[in-house]
């Protein structure tokens, strides 16, 4: 469904590989896991480095947990890392690496001139709060809403009818931009929301109708 933007009064953003960096956020945090957990190996060395790469790989799968990853890297690598709780311990480290994509800032602070803005995230609400603050985009967004306080991921109805709510407008009057077509893009479009995929890396293409941008920041010229 490409959008019409004459209609369009408010923006439905996601949060990580849309607005953040979260492959920048993922490889500090590995980074840290890594340099704290297994001291015998120099930092800067290429097996450190390869097993930063890999763990990186496996998180941007988007379906490998963190446990998962440690299992992994114990059987490719022969390094054990226990750690009690590690998803949580996980999402904790990395909420405090969270990045920007470049221009973001300056492209929201434009966009809020114009639109109501709502940010529509999966996870935990406390943590996906506080990234948005950390990350410095509360100025120019009017909402956070998070699956965990409506009960539901995302491609599920309830979270974008949430964000509709809050911001009191229909699906012909939202434009949803996100990164991925199996959460993100079709949850909205199943509700009749015009959509917008961001993909920050080439090479990969849809044949579905959607207008595609390549970094967040060209919405200053297409709305």
């Amino acid at each position: 469904m490409l959008f019409e933007k004459e209609k369009i009064k408010g923006l439905l953003l996601d949060f990580d590989m849309t607005l953040g960096n979260h492959e920048l956020s993922a490889y500090r945090t590995i980074r840290e896991i890594l340099e704290e957990y297994i001291t015998d190996i120099d930092p800067k060395s290429y097996k450190m480095e390869a097993m930063a790469q890999d763990m990186l790989t496996w998180n941007l799968k988007g379906m490998v947990k963190p446990t998962e990853m440690l299992l992994r890297l114990k059987e490719k690598y022969g390094y054990e890392i226990v750690i009690d709780d590690f998803n949580n311990v996980w999402s904790e480290k990395h909420k405090e690496h969270v990045e920007l994509y470049d221009g973001v800032l300056e492209t929201l602070a434009y966009l809020h001139e114009k639109y109501q803005i709502c940010v529509v995230t999966d996870g935990n609400e406390r943590r996906q709060k506080y990234k948005a603050e950390k990350s410095g985009i509360l100025p120019y967004v009017d909402y956070v809403v998070t699956s965990a306080e409506v009960g539901h991921t995302k491609p599920h109805p309830a979270i974008y009818q949430k964000a509709m709510e809050l911001l009191k407008m229909k699906p012909e009057e939202v434009l949803f931009i996100g990164d991925r077509f199996s959460s993100d893009l079709l949850g909205a479009n199943e509700l009749g929301i015009a959509c917008i995929w961001v993909w920050p890396r080439d090479g990969r293409i849809a044949e579905a109708p959607i207008d595609r941008i390549y970094e967040f920041k060209e919405l200053k010229t297409l709305l």
